[in-house]
């Protein structure tokens, strides 16, 4: 059973997800534009439609009411003629009279026939073209002879479209004759041109100026905020955390584009205090709240590489507490934890903005110090040691002080690179150590090669 259902889902989920491609083929603009078109599209053909429709049939009934007018002027001279005693509707002569003078009433006529009942009952025909004269008539031609209505149909006459109007001749109300014209279409046709283009003209116009107007709203409303909201989206994938969309957006008011705008720049600064955050809570010491070794790791290098464009001199001091070892076993841990927070701290406090404190590790610290000479550097070093040893780090109640010793080292004066730098400034600090601690140390030159190797 629930293989059955799985079975009926998937279609299910691969028709949604072909109608997802599909949407996605096309963008926003067009997606709410289409829907538009078509329904402007329908309603504006129906109309033509049905105008066109309602305008060519006015004209096919001017045509009727054309052949109509001459079956009555047909029907006066042969009622004329029949109370004079000179016609004879049996008489080839005298019908083709009459034919030539419904040709001659209106120029339009393309052939005229005459149908009339033979003596035998079979009905005969005269007309305009000799070849027809005296065959017999189609049922269709000859109806109105027995219906009295008059009857039209669209043909072709040779190579040319024309209107064949069937209408009876009545005699004091008897139908006498059936008069058949055939009316040339070609001023009704261009008549229909030029009303199918008026007709398609205007209509047109009107929506390719309205879906005009109705993409310039889209654009300026929707469209153009979309575009500033994906542009902004992207400086935020591509690291640019100051990514926003311009403008005020803080009362957006009723209006659903400018409340999404006003969203998507508070998520914006969300995003970026969270990066923030975490980019501090990445380069930070947990425990110290100063940066930490990975810090240390990435600003060095690039320190020691604008020393060497700018021709600066760049110090770096390795700071060690005296003994914390034994302060920890003594003590514990929660107050080894406090004097590293302490020394940490005092070390901050007395730096120039410029310079930059890291936990390098355990108990030791490093300082950076851009633009700071060798002496510069002695200098500082004695101060924050002087610093350490007056803030009296010490748990409660306890005589205990701690100290700390520094080694410091300069480049290019001792090194040449990031690594030299930290070699030679940790061997000053060890040199610090073997002198009786809370002392300060310079180093001594060391190979970057030797160190690397």
């Amino acid at each position: 059973m629930k293989a059955k259902k799985h079975a009926k889902r998937v279609p299910l989920e691969r028709i949604a997800d072909s109608v997802t491609e599909v949407e996605r083929a096309f963008s926003l603009g067009a997606k709410l534009l289409a829907p538009f078109m078509l329904i402007m599209l329908l309603v504006v053909g129906g109309v033509v439609w049905v105008e066109y429709g309602l305008q060519r049939d006015q004209i096919n009934d001017g045509y009727v009411r054309q052949g109509e007018i001459l079956a009555r002027a047909l029907a006066t001279s042969l009622e004329t003629e029949q109370e004079n005693g000179t016609g004879h509707l049996g008489d080839t002569a005298d019908l083709n009279a009459h034919i030539q003078e419904v040709l001659s009433l209106d120029p339009a006529v393309l052939r005229a026939n005459i149908y009339v009942r033979s003596g035998d009952g079979a009905v005969r025909a005269g007309s305009s073209d000799l070849s027809l004269v005296g065959l017999e008539a189609d049922f269709e031609d000859a109806q109105p002879l027995y219906t009295g209505a008059t009857n039209t149909v669209e043909t072709r006459l040779g190579d040319e479209k024309a209107l064949e109007v069937l209408a009876p001749v009545q005699v004091d109300g008897e139908t006498i004759a059936s008069l058949g014209l055939y009316l040339s279409l070609k001023e009704r046709d261009a008549a229909l041109q030029a009303l199918a283009l008026r007709l398609t003209a205007g209509p047109a116009l009107a929506l390719l100026l309205s879906a005009g107007t109705i993409w310039l709203a889209l654009r300026i409303l929707v469209l153009r905020r979309l575009s500033s909201m994906i542009r902004a989206g992207e400086g935020l994938a591509q690291g640019n955390m100051a990514s926003r969309v311009p403008g005020r957006w803080d009362k957006p008011g009723r209006d659903e584009m400018a409340i999404a705008v006003h969203h998507f720049n508070n998520m914006a600064e969300s995003v970026q205090s969270l990066t923030a955050k975490l980019e501090r809570l990445g380069v930070t010491d947990a425990l110290t709240g100063i940066y930490n070794r990975r810090f240390l790791d990435e600003m060095l290098p690039r320190e020691v590489s604008r020393s060497q464009r700018s021709g600066a001199p760049l110090a770096l001091l390795m700071v060690d507490i005296d003994r914390f070892k034994r302060f920890n076993d003594r003590h514990g841990h929660q107050a080894g934890d406090e004097a590293l927070r302490g020394v940490a701290h005092t070390l901050a406090q007395h730096l120039r903005s410029m310079d930059f404190v890291a936990r390098y590790g355990g108990e030791e610290f490093a300082v950076a110090l851009p633009g700071a000479d060798r002496k510069s550097a002695l200098a500082t070093a004695e101060r924050l040691r002087l610093a350490v040893e007056s803030a009296a780090i010490s748990p409660a109640g306890e005589s205990e002080r701690l100290t700390v010793s520094i080694g410091a080292a300069a480049c290019p004066s001792d090194a040449n690179d990031a690594a030299s730098l930290v070699a030679a400034a940790d061997a000053a600090l060890y040199a610090a150590k073997e002198a009786g601690r809370n002392t300060v140390r310079a180093a001594q030159a060391v190979d970057a090669a030797a160190v690397a190797g």
